[in-house]
């Protein structure tokens, strides 16, 4: 063989491969292009900046799109969503109605029927804050429990102490055959200190006519 017609078959050859390999990356490129639509994948889209500041023909030039002066203008300028250009706003007009009890955040609310499976599970036990935190029955933070009238005792005897009761739950309990102890009353603040506080309101004003020549003791 004849080294021109050796250069044909191996130009031939070398034709077919890389013929061969471009197909190749060119179906494997396909197979990825299609795996990612199929994927819902796409390139992300980047919208373009608006330029600022860059002549007048932009329309963004010169004051960049805020004007001449006032309050918006200024750099770190901001409005309130509820500012109305110096009226009172809604927010403030309409008028407001109830409150939220901040006891309410550390209370917990028993049913009678919690009731009564602490009594089937805890025979002739007193039920008070400190027995209901023991059984994991008041949440982290709640330090206070009510008992109000929902559910049934179904004739079990309950023994509540220090925990208030509606008046509905307190006439279930004792017709069940139970009992309500008083809860404590809250300690009042004694004569000394509400002496001291009527004083704070009167620091440091004059004294009344009057007031001043009786302390001296004038006529």
């Amino acid at each position: 063989m004849s080294e021109k017609e050796s250069g044909t078959v191996a130009g031939a050859v070398g034709e077919k491969k890389s013929g061969t390999v471009a197909d190749a990356v060119g179906e494997q490129e396909s197979r990825t292009v299609k795996n990612l639509a199929m994927n819902g994948f796409c390139a992300p889209k980047r919208e373009r900046v608006k330029r600022k500041g860059r002549g007048t023909g932009s329309g963004k030039g010169k004051t960049c799109g805020r004007g001449h002066k006032g309050q918006r203008s200024r750099a770190g300028a901001r409005r309130d969503g509820v500012f109305e250009g110096g009226q009172m706003p809604l927010t403030r007009r309409v008028p407001k109605r109830g409150f939220r009890s901040r006891l309410a955040r550390v209370t917990a609310q028993l049913r009678l029927s919690d009731l009564q499976k602490l009594a089937a599970e805890n025979a002739g036990e007193e039920i008070t804050v400190a027995f209901l935190q023991k059984k994991g029955l008041l949440k982290n933070g709640i330090k206070r429990a009510r008992v109000f009238q929902s559910g049934e005792l179904g004739g079990v005897a309950v023994t509540v102490s220090g925990i208030p009761v509606s008046a509905g739950a307190r006439a279930a309990i004792e017709k069940a055959g139970g009992s309500v102890a008083a809860e404590k009353p809250r300690a009042k603040p004694s004569k000394l200190a509400a002496k001291n506080k009527g004083d704070k309101g009167n620091k440091g004003k004059p004294p009344a006519r009057g007031e001043e020549k009786k302390n001296s003791g004038g006529t």
